[in-house]
């Protein structure tokens, strides 16, 4: 699986476990990660139809410039992303909470 993939079962796990933070702290911590990973996911589709052509991997750039400011706000978000991160992490409820994410998922944080 790539990083992607893990998101969603950070975000929203599979079993019924209560996220160990406030919504707030979610937002800030997941931000539009999301949203990257539709996007990512979508360019990756266009760079495999591409099939290598430089062209055709030009094409993919162009039709989806527009949608690269997405990484903006991701990097704009980054520093508070972490500082809730590192915050979280201090709380035994919100570590055990990513320890069994990391153990269950077999993938770590870093």
């Amino acid at each position: 699986l790539g990083y992607f993939d893990y998101l969603p079962r950070y975000y929203k796990p599979r079993e019924c476990v209560e996220l160990p933070m406030s919504a707030e702290e979610r937002d800030a911590l997941f931000g539009n990660l999301k949203e990257l990973a539709e996007f990512n996911s979508m360019l990756l589709t266009c760079f495999e139809a591409a099939d290598g052509q430089p062209d055709e991997v030009a094409e993919c750039f162009l039709t989806k410039m527009e949608d690269f400011k997405i990484y903006a706000l991701y990097c704009t978000n980054y520093v508070q992303a972490m500082d809730t991160f590192n915050l979280l992490q201090k709380r035994p409820r919100a570590e055990e909470y990513f320890q069994h994410c990391q153990v269950t998922l077999g993938h770590t944080l870093n």
